[in-house]
Parts: structure tokens; C-alpha cells; sequence
């Protein structure tokens, strides 16, 4: 069972989840991959990650739903979370920021910045 040194990547777009997984792969950093909320709940509460990088927009449970269920659950409320999301109004930003998301990058983002994000979560990848 892994535990605390493995990325959860919550993505549905293949584009985008390819892009997320390259970069995590290239600083060295184990993740596993869930492709909607369903599953990121299972796999999440299965093995508890270091970091979740989170895409709001999901197919079944939403990725707002996932981080307020993320931040209830005592095993995973300290997990830190990063919300990659096209969404970049004001109201959802302070709605991001009141269910605890340490981290919300844009859509698209620049991978040297995803790196740095992760990497002050992580540390230095293997």
C-alpha cells in the first residue's frame, strides 16, 4: 500500500492529464492517475497521497464536492491540494480558497510552475 509519497492526479482530459504525468514523471515523483471523482475517492481513501492535483471539471462528483470531501476526511484533510481549472473567476476563487485548496493554478499551465508547486509539497522527487 502506498502511503503520503505518491501524487493523486484527478483529470479527465487526456491532453491535460499527459501534460500533468510528464512533468511528475520528469522531477521523479510516483502518481496515480483517477479520470473522475468516483474513482479519485476510492483510490484516495485506498492510498493516502502526499499531494492531489485536482481538475474541477469532472464527470460525476465535481472537483468542489472532492476537495470539501477531501478536507472532512480525517485521513486525507492534510493532504495539500493543487486545483488546476479553466474556472478563474473571483467567486470561484474564494469558493476554492474556503474548502481549504492550498494551491489554483490556470488552465493552461506552464509545467515549470506546476514542478515548483508540487515540489514545495513534495520536496525533490526519487
Amino acid at each position: 500500500m502506498r502511503q503520503k509519497n505518491y501524487v493523486l492526479v484527478i483529470e479527465d482530459d487526456e491532453k491535460d492529464e499527459a501534460m500533468i504525468t510528464e512533468c511528475l514523471k520528469k522531477e521523479g515523483w510516483e502518481f496515480i492517475v483517477a479520470k473522475n471523482g468516483t474513482d479519485a475517492l476510492r483510490l484516495a481513501q485506498e492510498n493516502t497521497p502526499g499531494l492531489i492535483i485536482l481538475d474541477l471539471m469532472l464527470p460525476g462528483v465535481n472537483g468542489f464536492k472532492l476537495a470539501q470531501i477531501f478536507k472532512a476526511d480525517m485521513a486525507l484533510k492534510e493532504t495539500p491540494i493543487i486545483v488546476l481549472s479553466v474556472l478563474n473567476t473571483t467567486d470561484k476563487s474564494a469558493l476554492i480558497k474556503r474548502l481549504g485548496v492550498e494551491e489554483q493554478l490556470a488552465k493552461p499551465v506552464d509545467i515549470q510552475i506546476l514542478a515548483q508547486t508540487a515540489g514545495k509539497y513534495l520536496g525533490k522527487g526519487v
